[in-house]
């Protein structure tokens, strides 16, 4: 079952345990919420990836605050054997589109931060689409342009992910740059690639997370890098 990774303790949907979701869309619970950000502050700092937030927008996860209440549904019909039968995999599978979690209304693409991919409460359905200047070119000079677009958002969110001191590395950035194309939706995509993802997703389908594993594995094309692996 989904709980806070500050306490520990279960996720519910209300009270104290209610999932609230940073703006980097991190989750923990309102008690921990309160707790980091003291009695007289106004802002709080993501234990996770240590974004500074306001805390009016650190908004309520509705998204999960729905999966919870799906599962009291569930164990209440089925009895309380009914809870041994609900992994971590069932409430991301029901998990409703992200756009009911994000807790701004338009984020911009580099403020997503970092994201464990093998947890529930990790967001799957919302991408982020084609800025409507470029829908009107045609391949080749897409994928150019398309590599530009993707390296600027890259270098912000890296920016925005750094926890100072700035002069030391970050274990949580990657350094490379590289915008995860699993934030993007399929407008992105030139047939070819679709195609690739497609074959990709049946391939991972047992991960639980195949979408966007799938998508991330076109970094390299994405990003026109020359990967040779060599073997000694």
């Amino acid at each position: 079952m989904a709980s806070c990774p500050v306490c520990l303790e279960p996720f519910s949907d209300s009270g104290d345990r209610l999932p609230r979701a940073f703006p980097c869309l991190h989750t923990i619970c309102a008690a921990c919420v309160d707790t980091l950000a003291g009695a007289f502050s106004s802002t709080v700092t993501c234990p996770t990836c240590r974004q500074q937030a306001r805390i009016t927008d650190v908004r309520t996860n509705f998204a999960l605050v729905e999966q919870l209440q799906s599962l009291a549904l569930l164990v209440s019909a089925g009895g309380n054997g009914a809870i041994a039968t609900l992994d971590d995999h069932t409430l991301a599978a029901s998990a409703p589109p992200q756009e009911a979690l994000l807790p701004l209304a338009d984020p911009h693409p580099w403020d997503v931060g970092s994201q464990n991919m093998y947890e529930s409460t990790t967001l799957q359905a919302f991408r982020f689409p084609v800025p409507a200047s470029q829908k009107s070119k045609n391949e080749i000079e897409w994928e150019s342009d398309r590599r530009a677009i993707l390296w600027d958002w890259g270098r912000r969110r890296e920016e925005r992910m750094h926890r100072p001191p700035r002069c030391l590395m970050d274990q949580m950035v990657s350094g490379g740059g590289y915008y995860p194309p699993r934030l993007l939706d399929s407008s992105w995509l030139t047939p070819r690639e679709q195609a690739m993802v497609d074959q990709l997703e049946v391939l991972l389908h047992d991960t639980h997370h195949a979408g966007n594993l799938a998508r991330d594995m076109l970094t390299p094309l994405l990003f026109d890098v020359d990967v040779r692996i060599v073997l000694d």
